[in-house]
């Protein structure tokens, strides 16, 4: 989930810049790819964005929907990617999705759990345990809500890293900001296109999650009717401890 998006235009907008700064990231490509190996039939992602997991598990040969509440980033997928036949994508809340199938695997990863609320999330495993088969997964990760608790109450902007923009060479810098409390993580991420004529276009895209631990998730997980839940700390299948990563949980029907 994003807001604040500010300067956004035709070579600034912030699905490219999305895109741009996240598709390196890949550690944890293998870990959904295995599950959807394992599971063998139809796969739905929450929550797709532009594409960066589901497009490598459709070339892998999944029938695939990638399910977004955010029609720009549905575009930019779409007009950015060879899309297999096998793919196709919903503009649809993920807390309020009907689908007239059924799947063996659904996926919601990307940190992307923990920004809902505690209705939303309610609404939304529901509906994932009715659209899936029986034998059907249902896997999510969220960083360690221990970790976040730890980390200092605020910090200021600073420069991460630097991109190269793919329409114009010019340099994208990379930085965020963050707050929290007991309950919620805020951070804010923001996107300087560095034009040559001193010009700067800075988009800012923000995130809040909800710091919410194991238990309570696995509370609300079964009161949607999920029988068995496995945590994972890591994308390496390592058992969730304090000190992991991430929160990494996988539901069976």
């Amino acid at each position: 989930m994003m807001s604040n998006r500010q300067g956004v235009n035709a070579i600034s907008s912030y699905p490219l810049l999305y895109d741009l700064h996240h598709q390196s990231y890949q550690d944890d490509l293998p870990f959904w790819l295995s599950l959807a190996d394992q599971q063998q039939g139809n796969v739905l992602e929450l929550g797709c964005g532009a594409g960066r997991v589901l497009l490598p598990l459709a070339k892998a040969g999944n029938s695939i929907i990638g399910l977004d509440n955010d029609l720009a980033m549905l575009h930019y997928l779409a007009q950015h990617a060879d899309l297999p036949s096998k793919v196709h994508m919903v503009c649809s809340d993920m807390t309020e999705f009907q689908l007239s199938r059924h799947f063996n695997l659904v996926l919601l990863p990307c940190n992307t759990c923990s920004t809902l609320t505690q209705s939303g999330r309610a609404r939304m495993f529901s509906l994932v345990f009715r659209h899936l088969r029986p034998g059907g997964l249902f896997a999510f990760s969220v960083p360690n809500p221990y970790l976040l608790s730890q980390l200092p109450f605020h910090v200021d902007s600073d420069i991460e890293e630097t991109l190269i923009h793919p329409l114009d060479g010019n340099p994208v810098q990379v930085s965020s900001a963050w707050h929290h409390n007991a309950s919620e993580f805020t951070v804010d991420w923001h996107y300087d296109h560095l034009l040559p004529d001193g010009t700067v276009n800075r988009v800012t895209l923000t995130q809040n999650h909800f710091i919410i631990h194991e238990q309570s998730y696995l509370n609300e997980i079964e009161q949607a009717g999920f029988r068995h839940v496995t945590c994972y700390g890591d994308f390496n299948f390592t058992p969730y401890q304090d000190t992991s990563a991430y929160l990494i949980m996988i539901a069976s029907v």
